[in-house]
């Protein structure tokens, strides 16, 4: 192992001890209490930019300024709304619960939030909080993983490289002050690599349960780590397999349960609405696309090397890093990717990366990787902590690239942050809708999120993520968007005839394709306004329409 835990050998224990004690007497190096000053300076400088990130991404209009997450997250803002006031985890009020989120421990996060009486502009700033907190601490832990690697529990350079190069992944970053639960997915996934390098497994086994209610595919992190160190350690095999295996099953068998209890149904909506109902092959087509592309992008190809090194030459808790880290690569392939590529690392490769980058950070300082095969270069520097901080900068540019200078801008804060402009036409359409309809009336939405959280009135969900029969359709190709979206998870399934000729809403917001198919169920049934660049469908003679506020205009 890494460090030196309680069944560690007497002589590697004392070799370790005597290795920390060296490395900080050593006058050709920093010491370990250098080493851990630089980081909290990176982490210093990090925080800065992400408190002007959210600053940067609130919405201003009509004289009040909106903190507004990524229109996912706000679908889980609006189940905690209504869980606040009482209502269960519903997203329409008075209608049976459907699991249109698959983050609950997340989702108990915001209904926190929501019990403090916030007003609703506000919300959402507590979460992006959280979330910048949660990226900081997997940055420091991913350090304290890579130090363990290197010998040099008390700090080390692979450490501060790691914590540097996890708080300069944009993508990281980007996901999780969006308010997605990816932050803190990423830091328990860290944690648990740390808990077994420590050879706390009682502890790593009870944060794979909170990781599994977070979100069930951490079933990737449990399965990863617990499957190789099985492998690896035949003396503990029994113990991993009955009682971290264990610990897991447990913890997914009771979350199906009440599954069941509260929906109904064993998985969450979303499970059928993106992985049913589509050709697998089309789907693992363009999986492989988009994650190749992000790895590629990222320039994280070429450095795959360090992992397949961890894989053959590092301890158990390397080797189970590496696993977990190819892992998600196999699960990003699996599922399709991601709805929201860009070219960079979707929420599924973003969670793992952590780990991928503490290896990469060994392999750097070690001098194992492609580009320092001469040795521990790092430590024979002159100016070893200079070094550091260049290798650090070089990871803001090189994981910030991925689409040229716009995204360099991006994450240097001179252009807007990500989907600004969609939460800005969000609002204003839900405010538009707010405006001229009474609380009864009911909104169709493509975007699910924002605007039924913002406008309180019930919903009907155009694909499917909150409406169970469009989540049970056969998807739909579509040829003509091209390799990354003839498969587009969650985006592939509606139907016009059902959600506005059946389920007739007051409102109808634009629609998201196949606009001819919904032409006949909106012409000479609604009229047609303006809320900023879109238009709003208002079903004529409906009572819950404000028609003269609507005259005025």
């Amino acid at each position: 192992m890494p460090t030196a835990p309680a069944s560690a050998p007497p002589d590697r224990a004392a070799s370790d001890a005597v290795g920390d004690a060296a490395a900080a007497a050593s006058p050709r190096g920093p010491s370990p209490a250098e080493w851990r000053r630089l980081r909290w300076l990176f982490v210093g400088l990090w925080v800065a930019w992400a408190l002007a990130w959210i600053a940067k991404a609130r919405v201003d209009t009509q004289g009040q300024s909106w903190a507004l997450l990524f229109d996912d997250a706000m679908i889980s803002m609006r189940y905690a709304s209504h869980l606040a006031d009482g209502h269960g985890p519903v997203w329409n009020i008075g209608e049976p619960p459907i699991e249109g989120f698959t983050n609950p421990l997340w989702v108990a996060l915001m209904t926190l939030v929501h019990l403090t009486g916030l007003p609703r502009h506000l919300t959402s700033l507590p979460v992006q909080l959280v979330s910048a907190g949660a990226v900081v601490t997997c940055a420091l832990m991913a350090g304290r993983l890579a130090d363990l690697w290197a010998r040099r529990p008390t700090g080390s350079a692979a450490g501060t490289l790691a914590v540097g190069w996890v708080l300069a992944f944009g993508p990281l970053s980007t996901w999780s002050l969006l308010g997605m639960e990816v932050g803190a997915s990423a830091a328990l996934t860290v944690a648990v690599l740390w808990a077994l390098a420590v050879d706390r497994r009682p502890l790593a086994y009870g944060l794979m349960a909170v990781g599994l209610l977070l979100r069930p595919d951490a079933v990737l992190v449990a399965g990863g780590a617990l499957g190789t160190l099985a492998l690896l350690q035949p003396e503990r095999r029994w113990a991993l397999t009955l009682r971290g295996g264990g610990c897991v099953a447990l913890t997914l068998l009771a979350m199906t349960a009440l599954r069941l209890a509260v929906f109904g149904d064993p998985l969450p909506n979303t499970y059928f609405l993106k992985l049913t109902g589509f050709p697998l092959l089309e789907r693992l087509q363009r999986g492989g696309l988009v994650t190749g592309t992000a790895l590629l992008r990222l320039g994280l190809l070429p450095a795959l090397a360090p992992l397949v090194w961890a894989a053959r030459r590092g301890d158990a808790t390397m080797r189970a890093a590496a696993a977990v880290f190819g892992l998600h690569v196999v699960y990003s392939v699996w599922v399709g990717g991601d709805a929201w590529e860009r070219g960079d690392s979707n929420r599924y490769l973003s969670t793992a990366m952590p780990l991928a980058l503490g290896l990469l950070a060994l392999a750097v300082s070690q001098g194992v990787a492609p580009w320092s095969r001469a040795g521990g270069w790092l430590q024979r520097s002159r100016a070893p902590r200079a070094a550091v901080v260049a290798l650090v900068a070089l990871g803001v540019l090189g994981f910030n690239a991925w689409g040229g200078a716009s995204s360099l801008r991006e994450a240097a804060l001179l252009a807007p942050p990500m989907n600004q402009t969609f939460r800005r036409d969000h609002l204003e359409q839900a405010l538009a809708i707010r405006a001229l309809t009474r609380p009864e009336a009911r909104v169709a939405v493509v975007a699910a999120g924002t605007i039924p959280y913002v406008t309180e009135r019930p919903c009907v969900d155009l694909l499917g993520k909150n409406d169970r029969r469009i989540a049970r359709m056969r998807g739909r190709s579509m040829p003509e968007w091209g390799a990354w979206k003839r498969f587009y998870p969650g985006h592939n399934k509606w139907d016009y005839g059902w959600s506005i000729g059946t389920l007739k809403p007051d409102v109808v917001t634009p629609v998201w394709a196949a606009a001819d198919e919904a032409v006949p169920h909106l012409k000479g049934a609604y009229r047609v306004v303006r809320a900023g660049r879109y238009p709003l469908y208002l079903r004529t003679g409906s009572p819950h329409v404000r028609w003269r506020l609507l005259g005025r205009r």
